[in-house]
């Protein structure tokens, strides 16, 4: 059967009968998402993860860039970020459907040890990442979400296919971002400090100067 249609029918199988939910499910991680309906834009923050669209379509909006993404795609988010999004694409007949795991940059930089991959030169940041899931990654998020059905078999199988996951991402287009999440010190560890310490003094008045010390930046690009 192709993945694909497998996967569907595996998060529908879980899933409950509301018009739009987001199930946590048993494995640590690992949540499924189910629309019935179109939605109007929604603000949330997203934590780092891939979403992996099984069914259906998303747009997500982050500043003034717009991210559209389908059937087969997948969408990288690096580090907590302020987002809005809305489901384009869903019906009772053909709900939306995606799948998302964690990013943990821990787990990352220890696949990194274990087998560096080839050095790229990094994009410049965008906050997101689309790209297009290979079939060894479909075939792994179907191997992950089958592991609900033998619940016993998660705490055993779950680090293995965990680290295919992450494996089959920095192998791909936009590795060299998921590599920078599992990066001590880098460019985006500098960036996901700086925002959660804006997000800790919201409701302050925060200088240029104490952004910039905070972000490892300078004041003229912490002003743009």
């Amino acid at each position: 059967m192709d993945t694909l249609v497998e996967l569907r029918n595996r998060i529908i199988y879980h899933s409950g009968s509301t018009d739009l939910e987001t199930i946590q499910t048993a494995i640590a991680g690992v949540k499924l998402s189910i629309c019935r309906i179109t939605t109007d834009p929604i603000g949330h923050v997203y934590e780092p993860a891939v979403v992996v669209v099984i069914q259906g379509r998303k747009r997500t909006v982050l500043g003034e860039r717009i991210f559209d993404y389908g059937v087969g795609q997948y969408l990288v988010v690096p580090i907590e970020l302020p987002i809005v999004s809305r489901i384009a694409s869903a019906n009772a007949e053909e709900p939306f459907l995606a799948i998302a795991l964690t990013l943990r940059s821990t787990s990352i930089a220890s696949l990194l040890l274990d087998a560096p991959t080839p050095q790229r030169n990094p994009a410049k940041f965008s906050g997101l990442a689309v790209g297009t899931a290979s079939p060894e990654l479909l075939d792994a998020m179907l191997r992950l979400i089958c592991l609900l059905n033998s619940p016993a078999d998660i705490p055993i199988l779950m680090p293995g296919l965990e680290r295919e996951i992450l494996w089959r991402l920095l192998s791909d287009e936009h590795g060299s971002l998921v590599r920078q999440i599992g990066s001590v010190g880098g460019r985006l560890s500098e960036i996901g400090h700086a925002l959660r310490w804006l997000r800790s003094r919201y409701a302050d008045i925060i200088r240029n100067e104490e952004m910039a010390d905070q972000a490892g930046m300078s004041v003229s690009t912490t002003s743009v």
